[in-house]
Formats: structure tokens, sequence, C-alpha cells
């Protein structure tokens, strides 16, 4: 900033301040003395306000919230930043004082702002001012005709840093579309024309230019292709970073008129062929026809097997026309001869049979010499076929208006290019009313008042209207119908269907209306009940008569031998039928009592239908009872008569019941299930109580106690309980992951006696100290490899070899033996006996013992803790991989448990990959960041990695995290530790930045996640933002220090999460 900048910042009566912000810290650059005065402290006073003592001067609950504004202003691409915060004053204690602050990126890539205090009670008057002053600069700006911007170019991308309004109303598009182009303005430009404008801020950047001009094109928010001309000139560079000045000007107008210039041209030879017409020279001297080379003439004469150049015209083309028009054809060629300016003629021509016919009309134009003599004309022939047949067409309708047609309800003559009514017909009073009107659309009103019907009525007044028929007339559609009902002055409801033909008057070229409506009342009817008759499968149709109770049936497909099609029959007489002969006594009162006349149309007042459902004993099937379903409804408006059908609904009464019994069955399901739901949760509840009672109540007596032998004891059962409550978590994780169907089989090719064998060979130290006699006998094949899901099957072996040194008492005997059988090819199965002289277990538990959190409540089982998800998984393990189960037990006793696992033998070993020997030779010295935000966890991974002999640098939060590995030299660390949840910035978002860094470790420094989530989605998630490995809380040391040497030694990236 210049002198006369903070002098004009000074005189401001505001408290101003000029602040940088680098990272997660704000630093001071300037305060004038309204600042002060505000705070009512001396200049001198408060001399560690400047620079990173920023801080000082906020109080610490909204230093943070400051610094997240700040940066969600720059993401967002804000220019101002209101917040409200507490500012230490001159007397040592807090006021509020409102914050605006406008935001500009320096030349140099630094933020800064520009704020403004004010007191909460007078924010409004001095914001009045503060506004005026920047609405009055940003006037000038936008109020500028062209396009101005500041660009700022590296790497190939062009960033928009500023642009004015023009800017955007010349590139057609509204500033949100403009920068999110990846911001690069590059990207909005063509592909074919991106790296020509590229060359040229590259020759500017070199020095070659001082000042850049290009004309390119970009696509705008519109998706059309827009001309821009840009003058671009370097204000500031810095490293690899440009800054230029640029002004555009939208170029579209100009370029649309230079196209238009060469379209003049084509518009010209085009028009001879868009009206199709035949162009020719006529050279009257030598009696010669001369063909235009437009395609049209060429493909017009070749039709009539015409060359180019034809002689002795006209004898010779007399043979192409039309006996009707040879005359005129001839005394046309003779008016030119004679010296007449104009001639024409209309002709038909001679076509082969089968061909559609044709008439053209021929104009000449006659040119001639100095001496008056005609020496040549030019002719020009237009096919006006469909007009000659447009007025045949037009005189035959006039011809029918004005005959005798029979079935007519009216007729209709309407000028809709004019709107006038010309004439018409009808016998019908009502339909007569309608040509009182002297205009069309008055007409076409009064006959809609005449339907009987709102829906109809509506579409035939948005159809029938003068501007309507014209647009239909152009879209060819030129003859249409419509059927709708009409009351007549009678009352009485008519069905007419309307004929409508649309001609166009070939004298005054006005769209003329020529209708004729009949009366299909009777038609209507039957096609009603025939619609009806195809939409229901029905036993019988009939119409009653309402007023003569009378039962009319029309169509008959029932086994009752009393209902006759085609026959009359009184109402009441088929009710009484009915109920006497086909319908069970205990149930024809109520059939009757439905079926009354007066009660279906008191139903009918309210519904469009009445139905009546009842039982039918059917003669043809031996007295099988049916179901039949009778519907009634009005046969139409005039409610006269009433439509009657049945139905037999037998079988689809009979898939409700099966669809009532499923939905009944799935609903006892559903109880059952989620009574096991809360069985689960119960069960996980209280497992999960009681490791946590022990780490509370052992850390509560360790914290009292003294003697160091006690609270060794006191953490060594806290140490038990954890990790019982730790794989109680991990097993519910494990045991969600089966049930949701995420588990798949991982196939790995393994050395047998790695497989089981060695799980069960690392369990005898477990029987040792047991006094258990433990023994082992593997009868495999250990020189073929297997091909198997090795992790699986080790789950599988040491949770039942481990329960049966469990439950057995000291001094018992324990077995394990494992033994092959061969099947087909390669396939094997291993079979796994575990037998024990242990507590036993009941027959009723056997039923129950693979359900999660099934544990036997007896007093010799309760004193060996466990998850009770063991076996489940174990369980859903063998049915995944194809394996099963047996178990036999006598209480008190022993139990024996066979296991059956198939695996697949491979033909030839493998070398066994070597790993990591000396994890601490690896691990010492190296440089480790860590991020994580809980100071509980960053203290005890801090000692867990010193005490590796590694140096750690900590970060509180994912944004501090990447400021620090940004700030610190090219290969500094070896790895990151990442937590996932942290404020500011979460670890995903992190490692994205530090991976997009333009450094080479950037890319290559790995990255462990470190988290409590241990779902398949986060360690999804955490590769896909570029984390190498992914470690699961709590963190077990081990896991910790072999996962960060695997990763800095080069070993294939894994995931490390408990299982």
């Amino acid at each position: 900033m210049e002198l006369n900048d903070y002098i004009t910042i000074n005189s401001i009566p505001s408290g101003v301040g000029v602040y940088d912000l680098t990272g997660s810290r704000i630093e001071t650059v300037y305060l004038n003395d309204g600042y002060y005065q505000m705070i009512g402290a001396r200049r001198e006073d408060r001399s560690e306000y400047f620079g990173r003592g920023a801080a000082k001067a906020i109080h610490p609950d909204d230093y943070g919230t400051i610094v997240r504004a700040a940066h969600e202003c720059i993401r967002d691409n804000k220019r101002m930043l209101e917040i409200v915060c507490r500012v230490l004053t001159g007397t040592g204690s807090y006021c509020w004082l409102g914050l605006r602050a406008n935001h500009i990126r320096l030349e140099n890539g630094t933020e800064r702002f520009f704020a403004v205090y004010f007191d909460v009670d007078s924010y409004v008057s001095k914001q009045l001012s503060l506004e005026k002053i920047s609405n009055t600069m940003t006037s000038i700006l936008d109020n500028i005709p062209g396009g101005v911007a500041v660009l700022v170019y590296k790497d190939n991308r062009l960033r928009i840093d500023y642009a004015n309004n023009a800017f955007y109303e010349i590139h057609c598009g509204s500033q949100e579309y403009w920068n999110n182009k990846n911001s690069d303005y590059l990207q909005g430009v063509i592909s074919e024309e991106r790296q020509q404008l590229i060359d040229e801020f590259e020759s500017m950047k070199s020095g070659e230019k001082k000042r850049g001009n290009m004309t390119y094109r970009v696509t705008g928010e519109d998706g059309a292709i827009h001309w821009i001309n840009s003058v671009f000139n370097l204000s500031y560079s810095s490293g690899n970073v440009y800054q230029f000045y640029a002004s555009f000007v939208n170029m579209d107008e100009l370029k649309a008129m230079e196209q238009a210039k060469g379209e003049i041209r084509r518009m010209y030879e085009a028009a001879v062929e868009d009206a199709k017409l035949v162009v020719w020279e006529f050279d009257i001297v030598n009696h010669r026809v001369i063909m235009a080379e437009n395609e049209f003439s060429m493909y017009d004469y070749r039709k009539f097997n015409l060359p180019k150049v034809t002689e002795n015209v006209p004898a010779s083309l007399v043979g192409y026309i039309d006996d009707s028009s040879v005359d005129a054809f001839l005394d046309m060629y003779s008016q030119i001869e004679d010296g007449k300016p104009h001639a024409s003629c209309e002709v038909w021509y001679k076509l082969k049979p089968g061909t559609e016919p044709r008439c053209e009309r021929i104009m000449y134009t006659t040119v001639f010499d100095g001496n008056g003599v005609p020496i040549r004309a030019y002719g020009i022939g237009q096919n006006i076929t469909r007009e000659k047949l447009a007025q045949e067409e037009y005189d035959r309708l006039r011809s029918q208006f004005a005959g005798n047609l029979t079935n007519i309800v009216s007729t209709t003559h309407l000028d809709i290019s004019l709107n006038r009514y010309l004439g018409g017909y009808s016998p019908y009073q009502g339909v007569e009313e309608a040509r009182r009107s002297t205009d069309a659309d008055g007409h076409f009103r009064l006959v809609a008042d005449t339907i009987d019907n709102a829906e109809i009525r509506e579409q035939v007044l948005k159809k029938f209207n003068c501007k309507n028929l014209i647009e239909m007339y152009k879209r060819g559609e030129q003859q249409f119908e419509q059927i709708y009902p009409v009351r007549t002055s009678r009352g009485d409801i008519m069905w007419v269907t309307t004929t409508t033909h649309l001609t166009q008057n070939p004298e005054s070229g006005n769209i003329e209306v020529i209708t004729y409506t009949k009366d299909i009342t009777r038609q209507k009817r039957i096609n009603e009940i025939v619609e009806r008759l195809s939409r229901i499968n029905c036993d019988y149709i009939a119409v009653i008569d309402v007023a003569q109770k009378t039962f009319n049936v029309q169509n008959n497909n029932w086994d009752c031998d009393y209902i006759i099609e085609e026959k009359s029959f009184s109402f009441d007489s088929v009710r009484d039928i009915l109920a006497k002969n086909y319908i069970s006594d205990d149930k024809s009162a109520s059939f009757l009592a439905m079926s009354e006349l007066d009660v279906i149309l008191k139903a009918l007042d309210d519904k469009e239908q009445y139905v009546i459902a009842y039982d039918y004993f059917s003669r043809k099937d031996n007295g099988r009872p049916c179901k039949k379903l009778i519907t009634l409804s009005w046969l139409n408006n005039d409610r006269r008569e009433l439509l009657c059908m049945q139905q037999d609904v037998t079988e689809t009464y009979r898939k409700e019941q099966e669809q009532i019994f499923k939905l009944e069955k799935a609903n006892t399901e559903a109880v059952k299930a989620n009574e096991a739901k809360s069985m689960f949760l119960s069960g996980m509840s209280h497992d999960m109580r009681t490791p946590l009672n022990g780490v509370l109540g052992y850390t509560a007596l360790a914290l009292k106690e003294t003697e160091y032998d006690k609270i060794r004891d006191y953490l060594g059962k806290i140490d038990t309980s954890g990790k019982l409550l730790r794989d109680l978590i991990n097993d519910v994780l494990e045991l969600s992951k089966i049930e949701s169907g995420k588990t798949v089989i991982d196939y790995e090719a393994a050395v047998p006696e790695d497989v089981i064998p060695s799980v069960a060979v690392s369990l005898r130290p477990s029987a040792e100290l047991k006094n258990i006699k433990y023994t082992t006998d593997f009868d495999i094949d250990n020189t073929k490899v297997i091909w198997c899901d090795k992790l699986k099957i080790q789950r599988i072996a040491l949770n039942i070899i481990s329960n049966a040194i469990k439950y057995t008492p000291d001094g018992g005997s324990v077995s394990v033996n494992l033994k092959q059988s061969n099947n087909d090819g390669n396939n094997i199965q291993y079979v796994l006996d575990v037998n024990d002289t242990g507590i036993g277990i009941s027959e009723e538990f056997i039923k129950n013992m693979f359900e999660p959190f099934s544990q036997e409540k007896r007093s010799e089982a309760i004193t060996e803790q466990g998850t009770g998800l063991g076996l489940s998984i174990v369980k859903r393990y063998l049915d995944l991989i194809g394996g099963s189960i047996s178990v036999s037990s006598k209480l008190h006793r022993g139990t024996q448990i066979e296991v059956v696992i198939p695996v697949e033998s491979m033909q030839e070993n493998i070398e066994r990959e070597s790993s990591i020997t000396d994890v601490n030779a690896v691990l010492k010295d190296k440089h480790i960041l860590l991020c994580e935000d809980n100071y509980m966890n960053r203290e005890i991974a801090v000692m867990l990695l010193k005490e590796k002999g590694m140096i750690v640098e900590t970060a509180e939060n994912g944004l501090d995290g990447v400021d620090k590995f940004e700030e610190s030299e090219e290969g500094s660390f070896d790895a990151v530790l990442m937590d996932i949840r942290m404020p500011l910035m979460n670890g995903y978002e992190a490692t994205r930045r530090i991976r997009s860094l333009n450094r080479s470790d950037a890319r290559t420094v790995p990255v462990i996640a470190m988290t409590a989530d241990a779902f398949f989605e986060s360690v999804k998630e955490a590769s896909e933002a570029g984390m190498n490995s992914y470690i699961t809380k709590p963190i077990e040391p081990g896991v910790l220090y072999s996962t960060i040497a695997d990763s800095i030694s080069g070993g294939e990236c894994s995931v490390y999460h408990k299982v």
C-alpha cells in the first residue's frame, strides 16, 4: 500500500483494519486511528496487535469463527465478508463490534481483507457511507461499455481474477457459469482455437510480444458459439504466474455480416431451387431452348427425356402437351415471336398411365436488340398442379354443400380468413340458432353452447376458432371429425359427428371451412355398450328401463336357464328367480334387499357405480359355489336407463384370500424379526456394558491405589476388558458386513500347514496355562499349495479350538484332528474334528447356538467371558465358502465339533514372500506428520511414535496439516498419519489437497488414515481420496508400526483394520 492509501484510510471516521490471511492465521497489516478510538486505546499501547498478534485483539471464541468465515469467503469466491465479534478494549474488557471486510487477492497471491469496524447500534449510517464509496468504484467498472477483466496465467491455465458486468454480457454467460469452468477461462474456448490462445499468452510471457490481440470463439451459457476479440496487456509477473489486463468485444454481429455477404449469392441461387422453378432461355431466331444449369430444371426436363438444348421449338414440344392445352401453348409462342414483351399460359402435360397429373404455368419475358427486334426470351415454369386440383376440390365441395344430403343435421360455410359466416342449413331449431351469428368465431361459440358436456365444449372452443383452424390448414390438417352431444330445443340429447373440410378459395386465396354434421345417436349407444363389453368379461349385460322396470338382456354367457338373451323381463322377477334358485336361503333376503331398485337409484345419486356381490351356486359345476359381482351404472346422462353387468370374480376372490394369507404370514414374520432385533440389541447392550464396567471400575480403583503391583494388576484387567470390548465391536461390524452381503471370499494361494495347523499350534500355550492335555494330529498333504480364503478359515479354526480350551476345566483334555478327503479333480475337503472334556452344551442350546449373542446361561459357562458372536460368524463364514459344521455334546462330559471346509489343491508350490524383519530399524529417525484434533489421541500417538525413535510434528486439523506440509521442505516428511473427522477440514479433503500440491513428494508420501470408522464405505472413500493405508482405532501399536514400516519401505498398500 502507498502512503496516500494509509492517509486516506486513516481519515475514515470508522475503525478500519487491513489483514492478510495465511493458512489458519490472521496477520495485521494496518489499523487506523478510528479503530483505536472505538476500543478506547492508544496506538502505542497496542503495538502487539500487528503482524501475527492479531489473535490477541480478538476474543478466543471468535478467532476461529473469523478464520473459517474468511476461508469460506475465498472458497465461494465472495467479495464481501460480514461478521460480529468481540474485541479487546483499552480497559481490558471486550466489546461487540460489527465487521465488514472486502476480499482481494494481491498480485503475489496474498489473500488480503480490508475491514471496517462499526458499533452495532450505529451500523446502518456508517454502512451507507461505506457502500456509497464501494458502489461508486464498482459502478465505474461495470458501466464501461466494453468487457474488462484481470486474468492470471499459470501452467497453461487462465483464471478470471476480476471481471466487470460487460465481460459476462459479451461472453453470453453468468458469473457463476464462467467461474465454474474449473477456474480456467480457456475451458470455455472451443478446442480448435484453445491452443492458439495459449500460444498468444506464451509469446507475451517470453517477451516476444508486449501486447496480444486475438479473435476466437467461446461457448456461451446458452450453448451457442460466440465470436470474441480480446486485447491483452501483461501487468505483473512473479515466477511462473503472470497477470494480464484484458479488454473484450463481442464480434458476433461483425462475423454475421461477413457470412451474410457470402450467403447473398447462395440465397439467390437457392431461391430458384426452393421455389422449384424450371428456368430456360428461348433463342427466338433459331427456335432453340437452352435449359438453365440449376438442379431442379435439369431434373424436371430429364423426367420428359429432353436434352439440355432442344431444337425446333415449339413444334418439337407439342407432343408432350395435353390436347386441351395445345392451342394456348402455341399461341403463347406466337405472341413472343410477334414482339410482345410478356406472354404466359397454363398447360397440362401428357404423362404415363398411373402417374400423377401435372399442370404448369409458363411465363416468358422477351429481350429485344437495338432495333426493337425480339431475339431471345427468358422462360420460367412453375408447377401449379396442386393449385389447380385445389380449385377442382373447392368447386366439388361447394357443389356438395349446395346439394341435398341425407341424414344431415346441419351444414356450414365459413370464411375464417375474414372471420365471416357465409351460409348454412339445419332443420333443428337448437342448432339453427347458431346460424344467426354473422362472424365465424361467433358461430363456433353458438354451436358450443348447444353441447351437453362441459369438457367436450371446452375442447370444441379450443379447436374451433379462426386462428387455430388457419394454423391447422398450414400444417396440412385439412379434414377431421369431431363427435359431441348437443341438446335440441325439445331438451333431447343428440350425439352428432361433424366432418370439417379446410380449403383455400382459389380466387380470393382465403381459407374457408365447410362442415357437415350427422346424427349418430343410435350408433353411439351401440358403441357404448360394445365398448363396455370389450373391457369386461361378463356373464351377461342388460339394460334396465327405470320407468318401466324392465330387464332387457343384450348379451348372455351365463348358465342360468331363466336369463335368455334378447328377451325382456320384469326386473323384480329376475331378482326373485336368482334368490329362489341360485342363492342359499340364509343369504337370499340380503340379496333382495341390496337389489331393490329404489336402493340402487339412491346409491347412484352419490356415486357413478353401485356394486352387489353375492354367492351363486353353479349348476354346470355340480353346485360349486361361485362369487358373482353385479355392477350397475347410468347408461347415459338422461338417467332413464341403467346398464347392468354381472362378472364371475371367483378366481379374483381366491387370489385376494391368498394375498391376505401371505400378508398375515409376512406380518407374523416381521413381528418375529422385530423381536429378534430387540433381543440382538439387548444382548449387545448387555455384552458391551460388562467389559465397559470392568474398564471404568478398575480405572476408578487404580486411580485411588498407590501400590505399584495392584495398579499393574488393575491395568492388566482394564487391558483385558478393553480388548474384549474391542473384539465385541469388531465382531458386530463383521457380522453386519456378512448380513449385508458385503463380505466376499478372498482367495489366495497358501501352504496347508500355514492355515489350520498354525492356528492349532499357536493355541497350545493357552491350554498349558490351564494344565489341559492338548493333542494335535494333522493328516494332510503339505506338498501341494492350496487355493482358499486363508483368513476366514483361520478365524473358523481359532474360534472352535479356543472355545474348547475356554470351556474345559483345568486338568481336562482337548484334541485337535485335521484330515483331508479328496474329491473330483483338484477339489478336496479338510475335516477338522475338535474334542474336549469340558462342561458340555445342552440339547436346547445347540438348536440356537449359532444365533447372534447366544450364550448358555449356566454358572459354568458364565464364568468365561465372550462376545456371543463368534459361532454366528463361524456359521456364516462356512455358509459363504460352502462348508458345514455339526455339534454333539453331553453336559459335564464334553463336546465334539466337526467342521468340513472345501479348498482347491494347486499343482505347484510357491515361494513365501519376504517381510520386514527389523521394524525398529526402518522406523528410527523417520519424520512423521501427525494430523489429529483430539488431544488425548494425539498425545497417545506421539508417545507411541517417539518410542520407536520417530520424529513427530503435529497438526490440530486438516487445514493446519496441509499448511505445514506445504511450508516444509520437499521430502521432509516420510509419512503422514491422518485422522478422518477433524474441524475446518476433514482428512479426506486434506489428503486431496496434499496430493494436488505442485511438488514431487505430494504424490509419493504415504498417507495413512486413522479413524474409529471401520466400515467398508469409509475404507473405499479413503482410497479414492489418495490414502495408502487405513488403521482403525483403538490403535494397536504393532499394527501401527508394521503399517508405517510397510508404507515407508515400499510394500504393497494394505488396509489394516481389526477383523
